[in-house]
């Protein structure tokens, strides 16, 4: 990716905050960058296997026998448990290939959905609870390299403080009044800022921050 093209998808990526669906092209342009196929944003328990996802270059059709049961049986899940928020884990990494390839896992779920790699970044995480992009691979393309996870690597702390905005938000996605109204009462100070640094937005707890002018401070906008 070119500097234009980082700057560019992280402004994508505090657009997710606010627009869910927004994680779709925010993960289809991470794949495309690291040569990957189709996407997921899997929100889950870690223990359960109940959850919920957002789908790229794959029908969510394809994941309602997911959560629940293949979620349960898949080996990955066991490897990971102990991975913070921040983590990558490659597949291979955390558990021998060949062992997933046995799997009932790995021959009845991903690879009938054309899945042989899968790179993971796990962006949120409280107790059991998870939130994961998969980025993956047909067999065609071969397997993910740690490379792969170091091209990606500056993108994590954007996708980190957006999940986290977001799961701190109500559940009103394209309810904007709503969504105005919510970040107004927070007491939290919120700035919103454009790729150069330009104030595009603030909520009234940081107006008050501005205008004290004790530290921080702002000039022609920026």
């Amino acid at each position: 990716m070119t500097p234009g093209d980082t700057c560019d998808l992280i402004g994508l990526i505090y657009d997710a905050a606010f627009d869910e669906q927004l994680w779709v092209p925010v993960m289809n342009r991470m794949a495309d960058a690291v040569g990957g196929g189709a996407t997921a944003l899997i929100r889950k328990n870690l223990s359960t296997g109940q959850g919920r996802g957002l789908f790229g270059r794959i029908e969510a059709a394809q994941f309602s026998d997911y959560f629940g049961r293949f979620a349960r049986a898949n080996p990955l899940a066991d490897a990971i448990a102990p991975l913070t928020a921040g983590s990558f884990l490659i597949d291979w990494q955390v558990i021998q290939k060949p062992r997933l390839m046995r799997s009932a896992y790995y021959n009845d779920f991903l690879l009938r959905r054309d899945i042989h790699g899968v790179l993971g970044l796990m962006v949120w995480r409280h107790g059991a609870e998870a939130a994961i992009i998969n980025l993956t691979r047909p067999p065609a393309k071969g397997e993910f390299l740690p490379e792969h996870a170091n091209l990606l690597a500056p993108l994590m702390p954007h996708l980190r403080r957006a999940v986290g905005l977001a799961e701190r938000l109500p559940g009103t996605h394209g309810q904007v009044t709503a969504l105005d109204a919510a970040l107004a009462a927070s007491r939290e100070a919120l700035l919103v800022l454009d790729g150069i640094g330009r104030v595009l937005y603030a909520n009234p707890a940081a107006e008050r921050i501005l205008s004290a002018q004790d530290g921080f401070l702002m000039a022609y906008g920026v």
